[in-house]
């Protein structure tokens, strides 16, 4: 049952990708500027992660 929320979960934020890289985008911008390391490689990880998911999507859908 987790497992089917967290593919929901995890199709909710690949569907608002606009939002969901900016979002990213920005935690990674301020986990840099702070010095959290472990914060910034997990961001950079999702970051890329929603992005090839996005680009994904939309090279099998149109």
């Amino acid at each position: 049952m987790l497992k089917d929320y967290l593919i929901i979960g995890w199709l909710t934020i690949i569907v608002a990708w606009p939002w969901s890289l900016s979002v990213l985008g920005i935690l990674l911008g301020i986990a840099v500027w702070r010095r959290r390391w472990w914060l910034a490689a997990l961001s950079a990880l999702l970051l890329a992660l929603v992005a090839t998911a996005a680009w994904e999507f939309a090279y099998w859908m149109g």
